[in-house]
């Protein structure tokens, strides 16, 4: 009988590790940065950022949504991203824009994953996209920084220059007179910004105003969408979201009841759930895809299947479908997945997400370096007494 084989013989690794480039912009990266062509190529390059990137379901939910309404006029014309530190938000983002962005390569990508024949996409629809993030706003004011980002600036030039809020929803529509994706990250960090600022209460105030002639705006104007990410754990910000929680579900509520188009209100009714694009259920995968590129499946089943009897045979687990979960988060243990995201996210600072994929990418790395006896990786192989490891569960 052979041996046994570990997971560094089973599987091939994505290229960061073998080439020990671990560093965190390899699995981190701001909005502003991607915005300035500044990010790691693994975020700029459409085809190798889809290559990396698994689509959950509430990542294909959203994509599916922003295309129909973007070619079609059905579906959200605001969606919210509401998520904790590392919970996809950025990611989502960038899906949105490398798929729009391009085509060809984006439709195949909507291919992979069964969008084309479930929802009858056909094609990606030729759209304008205008992306912002609130930390870097160089207009006076956020309207104008919309203005800027879809070429229409001179339009509401003196809205900006005057710091006056736009009354006429029709001169907002006006903006988006083509298929537009509208993209705003970090929205909260701004309010907090401009209400330390000189009349910052009122600034505040006018721009969520303005926002909420936007949702307006957005729902009665075909083929646009607004994408919207709310990070509510981060305390500093807390009290923004909350108010522009309350403040937008009003919106749709007032919205919903007033005499529009039957499209319109159903795509309003939707908006009243949250979306967490990475869901606890298919975490699994995402690691598998960022951190693994090829698995011997033969290999694999057969250690599941040995792992998974002898768990059944010492009464260890009784759950009848953990060997589906095994397989899912092969060539790791899911215990040590679970664990992660559910524990070690609680240390400050450590992004839940990001910093699970530099964690274990770390751990593959030793692993397959010094060729250790590993059939699966669990908590045993979370090597404390390497200090790179150790360093990266400390809080700063």
């Amino acid at each position: 009988m052979a041996d046994p084989k570990s997971v560094w013989q089973t599987c091939k690794f994505s290229d960061e590790i073998y080439s020990s480039n671990l560093e965190v912009y390899k699995f981190a990266v701001e909005l502003h940065e991607f915005l300035d062509g500044q990010a790691d190529p693994v975020y700029l390059d459409p085809k190798l950022f889809l290559e990396n990137t698994f689509l959950t379901n509430q990542m294909k939910s959203i994509l599916k949504d922003v295309i129909i309404r973007l070619d079609r006029g059905s579906g959200p014309p605001v969606i919210e991203i509401d998520t904790g530190f590392g919970g996809g938000k950025t990611h989502t983002l960038l899906l949105l824009h490398h798929v729009l962005s391009n085509p060809k390569i984006g439709f195949d990508y909507v291919k992979k994953f069964s969008l084309d024949s479930e929802y009858g996409i056909k094609s990606i629809p030729n759209v304008k996209i205008a992306t912002i993030d609130c930390r870097r706003i160089s207009a006076n004011t956020l309207w104008g920084e919309i203005a800027k980002s879809v070429g229409k600036y001179d339009q509401i030039k003196q809205y900006d220059q005057k710091n006056t809020p736009i009354k006429d929803i029709n001169v907002i529509k006006s903006l988006f007179d083509k298929p537009t994706l509208l993209m705003i990250d970090e929205l909260p960090h701004y309010l907090m910004k401009i209400s330390h600022e000189e009349n910052g209460v009122s600034a505040t105030n006018l721009t969520v105003l303005f926002l909420m002639e936007l949702i307006s705006a957005m729902a009665s104007s075909k083929n646009s969408c607004l994408i919207l990410t709310l990070t509510g754990k981060q305390q500093l910000y807390e009290d923004y979201v909350q108010q522009l929680k309350e403040k937008i579900n009003k919106k749709m509520t007032d919205f919903a009841a007033d005499n529009v188009h039957d499209n319109i209100k159903e795509a309003i009714s939707r908006q009243a759930h949250v979306v967490t694009p990475v869901e606890r259920n298919q975490i699994y995968d995402v690691v598998r895809t960022r951190l693994v590129k090829q698995i011997n499946e033969v290999e694999k089943e057969k250690t599941i299947s040995e792992y998974t009897q002898y768990y059944l045979d010492k009464g260890i687990v009784v759950e009848p479908e953990y060997k589906e979960k095994m397989l899912s988060a092969y060539p790791f243990h899911p215990f040590l997945i679970d664990t992660l995201y559910e524990r070690v996210s609680t240390i400050s600072k450590f992004n839940q997400t990001r910093g699970m994929l530099r964690l274990l990418a770390k751990v593959l790395r030793v692993i397959n370096s010094e060729k250790i006896p590993c059939r699966l990786v669990g908590t045993s192989e979370i090597m404390l007494s390497n200090h790179d490891i150790a360093d990266e569960l400390r809080s700063e």
